[in-house]
């Protein structure tokens, strides 16, 4: 198992890297575009999927614990994920948004207890 503590952590910095890259070179295309919700809600997904890639890599140097923000934030990515499709096709209600982080501050308590 520690034979693939450190290609486990390269893995996921390089997809980090990626990530971040990918994130920093989309927010100028976004700028111009007049519907901000979806692009909003693609561009918090794409953050916490970089953030978790960022902590998964770090978590094993740093602090176990970092592991739980990492997995809170990959959820939240799909769920986010989730939010921008629907926000394609028809507005976002603030009280769904509301929802899904509560939901998901639950998640981060009970997955850490």
């Amino acid at each position: 198992m520690a034979a693939m503590k450190y290609p486990n952590e390269i893995f996921c910095f390089v997809a980090a890297l990626i990530l971040w890259g990918l994130l920093f070179g989309s927010i100028s295309v976004f700028r111009p575009i007049k519907n901000k919700q979806p692009e909003k809600f693609w561009l918090i997904a794409l953050t916490l999927n970089a953030s978790a890639f960022t902590l998964f890599s770090a978590a094993s140097t740093l602090s176990l614990t970092l592991l739980t923000l990492a997995n809170t934030c990959f959820i939240a990515n799909f769920f986010y994920l989730g939010l921008f499709c629907r926000a394609l096709s028809m507005p976002v209600k603030k009280y769904i948004h509301i929802l899904i982080v509560v939901g998901l501050l639950a998640f981060a308590v009970f997955l850490n207890t």
